[in-house]
Order: structure tokens, then sequence, then C-alpha cells
């Protein structure tokens, strides 16, 4: 997957197919990455103690959404692939919430 030792894991295509979130472990802490594939770089999307893994891009490529044990047990965060922006936690009603899935609406689904 990518040049990095260690775990690669979880990888997932933009919705373009130039990019690839992945899994990567910078020390022993799993984090999100993605790779350019125009680029020879890895981008960390946050720096954190936390384990954090199983991206998911929306479809509009501009957010992954991921699972983070960063509350203490697995919940869902979303975070912005800008640099600088910050993830948002998204669940809050069950101790484990694990593997996002995102799922576009079709127009006749919002009626």
């Amino acid at each position: 997957m990518s040049a990095r030792a260690g775990v690669n894991q979880a990888p997932a295509w933009s919705p373009d197919g130039k990019k690839l979130a992945l899994t990567c472990p910078p020390g022993w802490q799993l984090d999100i990455y993605t790779l350019d594939l125009g680029d020879s770089g890895a981008d960390p999307h946050h720096d954190d103690p936390a384990i954090d893994t199983e991206p998911q891009w929306s479809n509009d490529g501009r957010s992954l959404y991921f699972t983070s044990d960063r509350a203490g047990g697995p919940q869902i965060y979303r975070v912005g692939i800008q640099p600088g922006d910050k993830p948002r936690r998204l669940t809050f009603q069950n101790s484990y919430n694990a593997r996002p899935v995102y799922r576009r609406m079709s127009r006749s689904s919002h009626s």
C-alpha cells in the first residue's frame, strides 16, 4: 500500500480515484493518512494519541469518516481533509461504534 514500515491497513480510495486513505503507524499508534497518487508523501490528518482506523471518504471527497478510541472506546468521527481541520465525534448512543459506512442518498430518498 505505502512505503511506510509496519501495518498498512483499511485502504479506501477517494471518489475521484486520486487519493488513498489508509491506517499507518507513525510510531506505535495507528493514524489515518492520505496518499496523493501524484505525490510521494503521506499526509496525516491529525495528531492524537488515540488509535484511528477504518477511514471512509465522503462522496464529495472533502472529508473522511473513521473509527477512533479517543473517547475511551470505539466511536465514529468525521474530519475534513484540509490541514488544520479538527475531527468531530458523530456517535454517542452506544459504547462501541465502528466501521463507518458513508452512503449517498438519491434525490428521491430526500422527499
